[in-house]
């Protein structure tokens, strides 16, 4: 998906404005005397109804304002909905901890000096995925955004070390995160796992949590055994593999790999091969494998797939409650 591709994605969420919206709509004032109270009515709404991030709520200061400060600046650069951006920014700002309110977010939006940009980039260099989709979403919140607008996000985007295949996945996340639905995720083809625990706390967990799969016990080749078969975990694959749908995990020996091996029983075969009606892999995902002996120093594995942004140290947590419990 590029960047024009999320334009025309994020129009069909115009009839789906969220409660908070709506709660907004009623809010606000019906004359101009009143146009103060929206500020208020705002911080109201987002004081009740916070966008929580963890991550960014642990950082200092002035990282969480320029973080605001570019969300508000996108804004202010296309009032339509302006109510709605501000709202959701507000809300952000309220679970990472800003203390501005909604009105000194606005100021930051028009408030500009020559080396904002540069400022940003530098405070906010760590969270320049995150930035970028909460960008796409304030930008394009419920109808379709300016041509300015999504140029300054690319620009920004690129200064930040975005490559195209970075935007591809960031606005694919910013689509899921407005129309809150996320299996298309499990769709993107992606080959690197550097996504892992990126957008973990602007994914739900519920929704992560829904996509650990386990796939089933495989074992290592310590385990071999002239007696027994064993599901053994394939050479391509070790923890933090990417996998992807259809793929097919487990091997077994292959016993043909020397003629002399029906005469000399001793010689061990030398390589593993897929088993071809092995259980196939449901989603793209990641491998996490829960090692346990077996017998002496011998290995096994209890293999789970788990979603490419899942966070490794909070399935590695969940895995051992499961055990646990």
């Amino acid at each position: 998906m590029n960047i024009t591709d999320i334009q025309i994605r994020l129009r069909k969420i115009g009839e789906e404005l969220t409660l908070l919206e709506g709660a907004l709509e009623e809010l606000k004032p019906k004359d101009k005397k009143a146009g103060k109270d929206v500020y208020k009515n705002i911080d109201i709404l987002a004081g009740k109804n916070p966008i929580c991030n963890n991550r960014l709520a642990k950082e200092e200061d002035i990282l969480k304002k320029y973080y605001i400060q570019f969300l508000s600046i996108i804004a202010n650069m296309d009032k339509r909905n302006y109510e709605d951006k501000l709202l959701y920014i507000t809300r952000l700002a309220r679970g990472i901890g800003y203390e501005g309110d909604a009105k000194d977010i606005e100021m930051l939006g028009v408030d500009i000096s020559n080396d904002i940009f540069e400022n940003i980039v530098r405070f906010t260099d760590k969270y320049n995925y995150n930035i970028i989709a909460d960008g796409l979403i304030v930008a394009d919140i419920n109808g379709e955004a300016e041509d300015d607008v999504i140029s300054l996000i690319s620009g920004m985007a690129g200064y930040m070390g975005c490559s195209k295949e970075d935007m591809r996945v960031i606005s694919t996340v910013a689509v899921c995160m407005l129309e809150n639905e996320f299996d298309r995720l499990n769709e993107l083809d992606i080959n690197t796992n550097k996504w892992m625990g990126v957008f973990s706390d602007q994914i739900p967990e519920e929704w992560l949590i829904k996509n650990r799969v386990y796939y089933k016990r495989l074992y290592d080749k310590s385990c071999y055994s002239d007696d027994r078969e064993f599901p053994y975990i394939m050479d391509d694959y070790k923890a933090s593999s990417i996998v992807k749908k259809g793929n097919i995990l487990e091997g077994i020996w292959n016993r043909s790999s020397t003629s002399l091996g029906a005469i000399f029983t001793w010689m061990q075969p030398k390589n593993i091969e897929k088993k071809e009606n092995g259980k196939k892999v449901e989603n793209n995902g990641i491998l996490y494998m829960k090692e346990s002996k077996y017998e002496n120093d011998k290995k096994a594995y209890d293999v789970y797939i788990v979603s490419l942004f899942d966070d490794m140290k909070k399935v590695k947590e969940w895995v051992r409650k499961q055990k646990k419990g």
